[in-house]
């Protein structure tokens, strides 16, 4: 069962009348460009049976405007055969006469059958391919097509189309041999005045927003052509025999099913050589859809349901093709129309299907009065769009080597073939996509270790040494996705740091994971290579913030190796700098002794020796087992902590419950200093790492220092400013160097 649209607009009687007006105007209109596609497909040896090309063409255009109208997510979308699978069915056409008239025993009806049964086949292979795509949820992929293949597919389709045009207006097949006799007196006239309409409704259309720019000018058109006609006194039949006009079309009976009997005329080897130009179309029709829908949706700005859009072509492709119907789908142009026009219902598609039904029963002996040029106009203006669209595209979105590859494809396109065309097209996108991605620079962040530190509070001596080591500590933030272009310039880099004459000697090299969105098998190679790099040069290697998926490829492919400290694999860049750190004071602090009591640390951090005594009778000894809190986020501050011994973690509890690290602290150092000053509740817990003593300075106490010790309490106010002071530059510079 189909869905119904996600903003039914009820019927009122309001709509009726633009309805009807819309209608009018795209079924007139989209009577006409049926014709000029029937006189594109059906030219040459088959322009005899342009009468039953008419006839297929309608009763496409009926099948299309009802059973998309129907069963579209958007009420008021129009469907029609499109330019581009015409045109591709244009080239079938001249491919299979050229290869049957040279083969020996195949007649003129052989060749159209073997016409109509690709025409009928490329309907329904199209709209099995639409419909899957639409069941499966596939729509979204289509827009991973690269546009420079798809400009280069409007510009091939465009040329295509003026050369059609050209040989509707003369029956002069375009080519090099040809080429001058266009030219010809008795020739140009013809061309000149289809080329005349094709331009001025280019033109117009695209300055002037008005819908009744095109059949105003194709019936001024007209009205000229006839004009001159009766001043010069010229029969109809003058006209026909001249090439003016195409003999008259029948009364009714367009339309001819095909029967199975039909197949024995169809040269099978004929319709198999046309595999790439089905595919093509296939291909060719999901896009246009995709573009078609997305720019529906700009104009409305009103989400449309692309996989739904995908199903009812598809559909409705399908049953064209059973009725030997041609390709089609919806068609923005007359969408837009009615959509702007306020015919936002249903009933314009029905009405347009109910006025081409009519035309297909009665017959177009009417249309057949209308001049040949004016059908090649038509056809040139529709090429000429397909240049205006991509040039306009080409001015803001595509670079210089985009517009090559545009080029290079319609050149393909239009000599070669459309698949050929296409699929070139995307190798060179693809080509194109690696070396621009190539020339991205994976690394975001290049940072030395004095400048980005772990967030582990260390006692002064130690946060002084470490400044002075950290140059031996290279901090590398990498970006996007991680291929063997880009994963060999990160091994580069690495090397220019290792031999910097400027520079410490590399130690620690720290790759951080964290803006990485994938990383590709052959890059897989370039790690292997650093950590063979890493064990002959002494280095160690750190991944942090690596995701599960690469994470495993690193440990499969042995890119990580523990045991001797070449490549690390640690959960975060703090993690991974706080390593590092402390391999440096592991060997440069050997055998030095940090102060052992809390009062030789205060005598270093701001009090003199003869203060000491008095400071530590404020404060009160606590000893506290692995694991145990100092105290929890949210209680009252009621007081400060100056750490003795041990170590111990600032953990804040996120609203999704999740525990996160914000600082670690080990001796000689001082947390929950703002309990000194404000009530407020304790904005994180802190937990002890191991067992640690601590001495709590409570409010109360500094109270009393302040009334009994007013030295002493300056003394101490001018250390805890100072301290603030250095804790707001690093915070200050570490949101800097992630931003």
């Amino acid at each position: 069962m189909w869905r119904t649209s996600k903003f039914p607009i009820p019927f009122h009687i309001s709509n009726l009348i633009p309805s009807v007006a819309v209608s009018v105007i795209s079924g007139a209109i989209g009577i006409m460009i049926s014709i000029s596609y029937a006189a594109l497909i059906f030219s040459g040896n088959l322009a005899s049976h342009i009468a039953t090309g008419i006839g297929i063409a309608l009763m496409s255009a009926v099948v299309f405007r009802a059973v998309i109208s129907l069963t579209s997510s958007f009420p008021g979308m129009i469907a029609d055969s499109d330019a581009l699978p015409t045109a591709i069915l244009a080239i079938s056409a001249v491919a299979i006469q050229k290869e049957l008239s040279s083969t020996s025993g195949v007649n003129e009806e052989q060749i159209f059958y073997t016409l109509i049964t690709v025409i009928a086949l490329a309907s329904v292979l199209t709209g099995l391919f639409l419909l899957t795509l639409g069941r499966l949820k596939f729509g979204g992929l289509i827009r991973f097509i690269p546009y420079p293949v798809i400009g280069g597919f409007l510009v091939g389709t465009g040329w295509l189309l003026i050369q059609g045009a050209m040989q509707v207006m003369t029956d002069i097949t375009p080519s090099f041999s040809t080429f001058f006799q266009f030219f010809q007196s008795d020739i140009i006239v013809y061309w000149l005045f289809g080329a005349i309409v094709g331009i001025l409704l280019f033109i117009m259309s695209r300055t002037v927003n008005h819908p009744l720019i095109v059949p105003g000018i194709l019936v001024l058109s007209i009205s000229l052509f006839y004009s001159y006609v009766w001043l010069k006194g010229f029969s109809i039949f003058d006209l026909q025999s001249s090439g003016w006009l195409f003999n008259e079309f029948p009364q009714g009976g367009l339309w001819q099913p095909f029967k199975l009997s039909h197949l024995q005329n169809v040269q099978w080897d004929a319709v198999v050589s046309q595999a790439g130009n089905l595919i093509t179309i296939m291909i060719v029709s999901a896009v246009s859809i995709m573009l078609s829908v997305s720019s529906l949706e700009i104009v409305s700005q009103q989400d449309i349901e692309i996989n739904q859009e995908l199903e009812s072509a598809g559909v409705a492709n399908i049953i064209s093709g059973g009725l030997g119907g041609m390709v089609g789908y919806q068609i923005l142009a007359d969408s837009v129309l009615a959509y702007k026009m306020g015919a936002k219902t249903r009933l314009v598609g029905f009405l347009t299907a109910l006025i081409c039904l009519v035309v297909l029963i009665a017959g177009a002996s009417l249309f057949s009065y209308i001049p040949k040029p004016i059908f090649g106009g038509l056809l040139l203006f529709l090429g000429l769009d397909f240049f205006g669209e991509w040039i306009e595209q080409s001015r803001f979105k595509l670079s210089q080597a985009d517009i090559l590859i545009a080029l290079l494809i319609a050149t393909i396109i239009v000599f070669i073939g459309f698949l050929q065309g296409v699929a070139i097209g995307l190798i060179l996108a693809v080509i194109l996509f690696v070396i621009n991605y190539s020339l991205t620079d994976v690394i975001k962040q290049e940072l030395p270790g004095n400048r980005c530190q772990s967030n582990v509070q260390r006692f002064q001596s130690q946060e002084h040494l470490l400044q002075n080591l950290a140059e031996q500590i290279h901090v590398l933030k990498l970006q996007g996705f991680i291929f063997f272009g880009t994963a060999n310039h990160l091994v580069n880099q690495i090397r220019r740091r290792m031999v910097h004459s400027n520079m410490m000697l590399l130690r620690f090299v720290i790759l951080d994971f964290r803006y990485v969105s994938g990383l590709d098998s052959s890059a897989i190679f370039s790690f292997i290579k650093l950590k063979i790099l890493a064990q002959q040069n002494n280095l160690t290697v750190i991944y942090t913030n690596v995701p599960k998926v690469i994470a495993k490829r690193l440990l499969q492919a042995d890119c990580l190796e523990d045991e001797h400290k070449l490549a690390l694999l640690l959960p975060s860049l703090d993690r991974g700098l706080e390593w590092c750190e402390n391999q440096l004071l592991e060997e440069f602090v050997f055998g030095e002794e940090n102060p052992q009591t809390l009062a030789e640390q205060l005598s270093q951090l701001f009090l003199k020796p003869e203060q000491v005594g008095r400071f530590m009778s404020y404060l009160i000894r606590l000893q506290y087992s692995a694991g145990e809190l100092l105290f929890r986020q949210g209680e009252p501050s009621d007081g400060l902590y100056f750490l003795e011994s041990g170590q111990v973690t600032v953990i804040i509890e996120t609203s999704s419950q999740q525990r996160k690290r914000l600082r670690t602290f080990q001796v000689g150092t001082i947390l929950g200093e703002m309990g000194i000053y404000d009530d407020a509740p304790r904005s994180a817990s802190v937990v002890a790492d191991h067992p640690s003593c601590a001495y709590f300075l409570s409010q109360e106490n500094f109270k009393k220092m302040e009334k009994y010790d007013s030295a002493l309490a300056v003394a101490f106010h001018r250390f805890i400013a100072q301290l603030l002071v250095q804790r707001f530059k690093r915070v200050q510079q570490a949101f800097l160097e992630s931003t």
